[in-house]
């Protein structure tokens, strides 16, 4: 099914458009000044909004195209096909507004197939998001608060579905248009590191350590299209507000025990979240306000998730966000998405350049890790 019709006469969005070229094409980027610009120029809508759109970050265009075909045929099969996939989690499995404590909101509309990378065999691989070497994290914090990650209630129900039929048996090629995409999103991801690196006034490649160096899964999600409006639940949503990785770093290590365990038994990425979108619908909320993130044909939607925020001593900001319902009954939407996260058993720790004296850190450290 077509795409929705690009609004052009939409005012204009609070979420800004960065071109990212000048850095990527800096050769000493830590002290370009126009690098250093489009650094600035990031990090001051993560401080606003939390999102960004950015364009010339090298990614061609039609690896995404590639991947939107593929991903549109595996979605196009029906339902009692796609559900014996393995890694496929049909609409009415997913909850995201449970991230952020709201337990009464219906089901979300979308069906998501993760594309696992082929690259990464072994279990210790898998653990640490790519080379088992690279686990160079801080030394253990003797207060850290250990956090886990997974979300072993959706593994369950894929479990009991799962026939182990893999997506390249349903649609030929799309393993293979998914790792190629992904690695290049995973190139534009180190970009972004670096830029965020020159913005929070760390040393280039600071990061390295607390991150894998591979990708671990993408994400072809699919917001179908209902019959009626009247299919519609009382504010269901095809995708519910949330924050990426929800609301589970509160003040104190002893609510943030309680917390996790007894109400936020599922996980998310706490990076950056890389999204390329085919349509309108995808909105952040601002001040109460919520504001739609522009399209633009070949660039790519990146927020902050919530650990990362916390990171930054809360100067940048997770926003909450949705997918609305326009055009639920004539169009269907698609996104290709990567998301981040640290390495199993780093510490996370307040960054240096904001663990200083006179502002208030809010943070304290975190043991992140895999059930």
């Amino acid at each position: 099914m077509a795409s929705a019709p690009s609004t052009g006469s939409s005012p204009p969005s609070a979420v800004p458009i960065v071109d990212v070229a000048a850095f990527r094409h800096s050769p000493h980027p830590d002290s370009d000044p126009a690098a250093i610009a489009a650094a600035r120029a990031m990090g001051e809508a993560f401080e606003r909004c939390g999102f960004v759109v950015i364009t010339g970050h090298g990614l061609p265009v039609e690896l995404g195209d590639e991947l939107y075909a593929k991903s549109a045929a595996f979605h196009d099969l029906p339902l009692d096909t796609k559900i014996k996939c393995q890694n496929f989690i049909p609409h009415g499995d997913e909850n995201v507004s449970q991230l952020i404590g709201n337990m009464s909101k219906p089901n979300d509309i979308s069906d998501r197939l993760s594309i696992a990378n082929e690259h990464i065999g072994t279990a210790a691989e898998k653990h640490y998001g790519g080379s088992p070497g690279n686990t160079m994290a801080p030394s253990r914090h003797p207060n850290a608060v250990r956090i886990l990650g997974g979300n072993p209630r959706e593994a369950a129900r894929q479990a009991e579905r799962a026939t182990q039929l893999h997506a390249d048996e349903l649609v030929p090629g799309i393993q293979d248009a998914g790792q190629k995409y992904f690695d290049g999103v995973h190139r534009v991801w180190q970009l972004l590191t670096r830029m965020c690196e020159v913005e929070l006034k760390l040393p280039l490649h600071y990061f390295d350590s607390f991150y894998p160096d591979k990708w671990s899964a993408g994400s072809l999600r699919c917001y179908p299209t209902l019959a009626s409006e009247a299919d519609l639940e009382p504010e269901q949503l095809r995708f519910g507000a949330h924050t990426d990785s929800g609301e589970w770093l509160p003040s104190s290590s002893s609510t943030l025990h309680s917390r996790w365990t007894d109400v936020f038994s599922m996980a998310a990425p706490g990076g950056l979240t890389l999204l390329r979108t085919d349509m309108e619908g995808l909105q952040c909320n601002l001040d109460g306000e919520w504001h739609d993130v522009p399209v633009v044909r070949g660039a790519l939607v990146v927020n902050v998730a919530r650990l990362l925020a916390r990171w930054t001593n809360d100067r940048w900001t997770s926003a909450i966000h949705r997918v609305k319902n326009d055009h639920v009954t004539t169009h269907r939407k698609l996104t290709l998405g990567m998301f981040t996260s640290p390495i199993p058993d780093v510490i996370i720790e307040a960054l240096p350049t904001y663990a200083v004296q006179d502002t208030a850190c809010v943070l304290f450290a975190l043991e992140w890790a895999q059930p």
